[in-house]
């Protein structure tokens, strides 16, 4: 008994998976320029007016949607899931690059829009040891979540901010 199997024209079948790859592949280039993206940058204020020194943050929209900032905090690591976080508990300053926000205080930025927060110097140092607890770490992350509960991340010393 011969059993022939007839795959028909290979060519054709090559074909076929190429036009579903390329279909595949085009759907996932257009849904990319859809998800919204943040930039955080970290710098502190040595402003001389000032009493005390504060850590700032500045939050970018660099994406095409608007988003809406949820929460803020340290982690121990730039991931998502079995990861060590802590809130800070109280922020100075919270403000937006745009004059024409629906309330006084809007946590959605717009394509372009910023936003920086602004912490205190003191708080910012019970904020990290209280992360750190007997960890020897000379890192840890500035996180944001957004709306779509996607974490971007910064990278702070943890000396640079305890010896200050």
């Amino acid at each position: 008994m011969n059993i022939i199997i007839d795959l028909g024209n290979i060519w054709e079948m090559l074909s076929a998976i190429g036009t579903i790859g390329a279909v595949v592949l085009s759907l996932w280039l257009s849904r990319r320029n859809e998800l919204p993206r943040l930039y955080v940058h970290y710098c502190m204020n040595y402003s001389s007016d000032l009493v005390e020194k504060t850590h700032i943050f500045e939050i970018v929209n660099i994406g095409t949607i608007p988003t809406t900032v949820i929460d803020e905090g340290l982690s121990l690591f730039n991931r998502k899931y079995f990861n060590s976080t802590i809130c800070f508990q109280g922020v100075v300053n919270s403000s937006f690059s745009s004059k024409d926000l629906a309330t006084s205080y809007s946590n959605t930025l717009r394509p372009g829009e910023s936003m920086t927060i602004e912490i205190e110097f003191q708080n910012m140092i019970d904020t990290v040891n209280l992360l750190m607890q007997r960890k020897n770490k000379s890192k840890c992350y500035f996180y944001i979540i957004d709306s779509t509960c996607q974490m971007y991340f910064t990278k702070l010393s943890v000396k640079g901010i305890v010896n200050e």
